[in-house]
């Protein structure tokens, strides 16, 4: 597995990563609301009927990843030919859901994307984030083109502490920051940082896109 291992995207000396929420799994055709925010801060809403749905079925994976330094993912691929896309969205998320008890995920093969994007994997049943609020991060980022696990919070010895809503006092991108208000404590999380996020930290490709599997805890 090519690794990267330098200060952390959470917490002290941590790098940073954005998040992901809003619906659950991605190749289901029933009806689901999809959110996702442009560069701008626009959010995009498109309601993923079936009757807006490609028919295009999970291509069949070419890279199995390997995710045993990961905290919440157990089994990750590079998939070859397309996950089924909302054609109301130009967007197709990598496809999370669960598999007895335990995160999957599988990254399209599609070009990296251009604009952030966020979706929920499980709803949290804790109470609601607010602007300050203190949320612990246990979370998985990949890098979009290539696959491979490039950072985890299973490496680090302390929790990821974050206020929600607050980029300025830690080294995360503002985008994760903001995807945290509103949500719920003990929710999990999908979270795309783009290509060209323009607060990525140095060592990260910014030719390249980056998905996150965050839980709030």
């Amino acid at each position: 597995m090519h690794y990267v291992n330098k200060s952390t995207i959470f917490g002290a000396s941590l790098i940073t990563t954005a998040l992901l929420l809003s619906g659950c799994g991605g190749g289901d055709s029933g009806a689901q609301a999809i959110s996702a925010i442009d560069q701008s801060g626009e959010t995009i809403d498109a309601t993923n009927e079936s009757a807006n749905v490609a028919a295009e079925s999970i291509g069949v994976s070419t890279e199995s990843i390997d995710v045993s330094d990961a905290s919440l993912v157990s089994e990750a691929t590079k998939v070859s030919g397309g996950i089924v896309a909302r054609s109301n969205s130009e967007f197709t998320f990598p496809v999370a859901s669960y598999v007895n008890g335990a995160i999957t995920l599988a990254i399209p093969s599609s070009d990296a994307p251009t604009f952030a994007a966020r979706k929920s994997i499980s709803a949290g049943n804790g109470a609601s984030i607010g602007f300050g609020d203190s949320v612990v991060l246990k979370y998985d980022m990949f890098s979009w083109e290539g696959g491979q696990l490039v950072e985890s919070s299973s490496q680090f010895a302390e929790a990821h502490t974050v206020e929600a809503g607050i980029s300025d006092n830690y080294p995360i991108p503002d985008y994760l920051a903001k995807s945290l208000l509103g949500r719920s404590l003990g929710e999990t999380m999908q979270v795309i940082l783009p290509v060209g996020t323009e607060d990525l930290p140095s060592y990260l490709d910014p030719t390249d896109a980056y998905v996150l599997v965050v839980e709030l805890l």
